[in-house]
């Protein structure tokens, strides 16, 4: 969205007017010298409207001049076609204007602020190597002209940062921001560069550069709306204060770029965007703070969002979003989620969104038909992708695919092919875990070999813990590892501790769910372990004690599978009643948990 340059085309239409207009009379008075009077007096009335209004009536003045081509003079067919070109692009008709600019400079090659124009429309249409051709000449034809040099930079520097060459197009833009001494001007070199940094990932440098474009021009809606994004990616990075600072400057940022595009008469998709942007930023505060009024505020901004422009399907997809997240609201949100596809039906992006709606509701076969289609589009970040689709075929319990979309999210976290910014470690991690546990599970798949699947699901646990050593659910999982390894008893205590010791700085269900590991370790020990019968009872004791402080744990998955394991426990010193109405609690929470449960290769104990 909003990466054009504009250069606020009524002032420039308005006062290249004025010196065409000059040129074309003085021409036109010679040139016509023998023509009818009256037939001279048109033309130039006409000009003179083409040039000083922006309406259907210009349109038409232009066009007569331009059709005149026997008495208009070349200055004044010249100053037609650049004035019906800059009429053209405010009307948003980018490619008519770029033709019509093409015409002009045809006439007069030397024009260097036409071919500047003609190469802000040609990047408004995506010509980028004809952009490219067009600031090369203005800047060529500059001669001493620094706002003009400068200007043309900045465009250079666009084309740069969209061939993505970032290093050039910064060197570009700083160039344009030292030499100009006009405010407008330099506040867009720091708006490229923003983009550049944001592009890196520096999400700091970004926001810098764009609140030093808003100190030189606080009224562009373009530049207001960069800093939002900016804030709003930022914010997306830390937790608490700086959350709800940087979403909380984000939203009035958008909100200032919705005042500016009010006052300028942007268009509908404008407006709506902004609105979007708003919706997206009140939406995560919900997810993220639980705060209060946030998803009524997001839906709010949805809907005035496609309610200024009905087939903006990213609007529609963000609704759709925000109504899932509200009660009973999945049959609202997959229908604006169909609406978008109506309207982008080739687009990934959407099919992964939809995918995550069904994830969410836990409708697994929908949201894994909408991931393989998200895929066979070529929907962008393909590594968390499969990984949703590895976890989804764990839940289908088709291990072996499970283990083929793990591989494929390593590979290209491997290949470092993420999002910038990602954390390519733990994204390493993330799908060597996955693997661990697809691993671990097929460990009674016919034609697989124990001792060797148990074997490489250790490594790939121990490999994720290593990749991202300050996250403690890969320490966990090197622990659920061992336990359904066996045999390396000392290995897998030392393990479980460590995740229970790292877990305590965290707390919450992080903590949770290291306790419930050490506990499956504990009754393992008890139930397989080279121990002792006074051992024994001394583990059962201990696994019961741990999984019950796990139970106490805020997530559905974690209580109901450290329910359960204390029900086993239970058992296993001949409590049966306690032991039923742990299982019959765990089973009202999860009716799954026993299949889950029996991943870890826990014997049956001998009462």
């Amino acid at each position: 969205m909003f990466n054009r340059l504009t250069f606020n085309r009524r002032k420039t239409l308005l006062s290249a007017g004025v010196a065409l207009t000059a040129i074309a009379l003085c021409a036109g008075a010679v040139l016509m010298a023998g023509a009818p009077p009256a037939y001279a007096r048109s033309i130039s009335r006409e000009l003179r409207i083409c040039q000083t209004q922006a309406n259907s009536r210009a349109l038409e003045a232009c066009s007569y001049v331009i059709g005149r081509r026997g008495g208009a003079s070349i200055a004044q067919m010249e100053a037609a076609y650049s004035a019906r070109a800059e009429i053209h692009a405010r009307f948003g008709d980018v490619r008519a204007a770029a033709a019509d600019f093409e015409r002009a400079v045809e006439l007069n090659p030397e024009a260097g602020e036409i071919w500047l124009r003609l190469g802000q429309l040609n990047l408004e249409s995506a010509e980028i190597a004809a952009a490219e051709s067009a600031f090369l000449r203005a800047e060529a034809l500059a001669a001493g002209d620094l706002e003009l040099a400068a200007r043309a930079l900045i465009g250079r520097g666009e084309v740069l940062r969209r061939q993505g060459q970032l290093d050039g197009a910064s060197s570009a833009f700083q160039q344009a921001i030292y030499q100009s001494d006009d405010d407008r001007v330099r506040a867009l070199g720091y708006l490229g560069e923003g983009r550049v940094r944001a592009e890196e990932g520096d999400s700091d440098g970004a926001v810098s550069a764009f609140m030093a474009a808003v100190r030189r021009d606080s009224a562009s809606g373009e530049i207001q709306y960069a800093l939002g994004a900016a804030l709003a990616a930022r914010a997306s990075l830390y937790s608490g204060l700086a959350f709800e600072e940087d979403s909380e400057a984000a939203v009035s940022a958008f909100e200032r770029a919705l005042s500016a595009y009010r006052e300028s008469g942007a268009g509908a998709r404008s407006r709506s965007d902004i609105f979007r942007a708003i919706g997206a930023v009140e939406l995560e505060r919900h997810r993220r703070t639980d705060m209060a009024g946030a998803l009524e505020r997001a839906l709010r901004a949805y809907a005035q969002a496609v309610d200024a422009d009905p087939a903006n399907a990213d609007a529609l997809a963000g609704r759709a979003a925000a109504r899932a997240a509200s009660p009973n609201g999945r049959a609202a949100a997959l229908a604006d989620m169909d609406a978008a596809l109506r309207l982008r039906p080739s687009d990934g992006e959407l099919y992964r969104a939809r995918g995550d709606i069904n994830w969410q509701a836990g409708e697994g076969v929908a949201a894994m038909r909408d991931y393989d289609a998200a895929l066979q589009r070529g929907a962008a970040n393909g590594y968390e992708l499969y990984i949703r689709r590895g976890r989804l075929y764990l839940q289908f319990a088709d291990y072996p695919r499970a283990h083929q979309s793990f591989d494929r999210a390593l590979a290209l976290a491997e290949a470092d092919t993420l999002p910038a910014g990602a954390d390519r470690s733990a994204a390493i991690a993330e799908a060597l875990l996955g693997r661990a546990e697809a691993g671990w599970r097929t460990l009674d798949a016919p034609g697989v070999h124990l001792r060797s699947a148990a074997l490489a699901a250790v490594a790939d646990a121990d490999r994720a813990a290593r990749e991202a050593p300050s996250q403690v659910r890969f320490e966990v999982g090197r622990c659920l590892a061992r336990v359904v390894a066996g045999g390396h008893w000392d290995a897998a205590r030392v393990a479980c501790r460590a995740a229970v010791e790292q877990a305590q700085y965290v707390g919450g269900d992080d903590l949770a769910n290291a306790v419930a590991a050490r506990a499956l370790f504990e009754l393992k020990m008890a139930l397989a372990g080279p121990v002792s019968a006074n051992e024994r009872r001394r583990y059962l004791a201990a696994a019961e004690q741990s999984f019950g402080a796990a139970s106490d744990a805020d997530a559905i998955e974690a209580r109901s599978l450290a329910l359960f394991g204390r029900s086993v426990a239970v058992s296993c010193q001949q409590r049966v009643n306690e032991a039923g109405r742990y299982a019959r609690e765990a089973l009202a929470l999860d009716r799954g948990v026993a299949a889950r449960f029996e991943a870890y290769r826990m014997p049956r104990c001998d009462v």
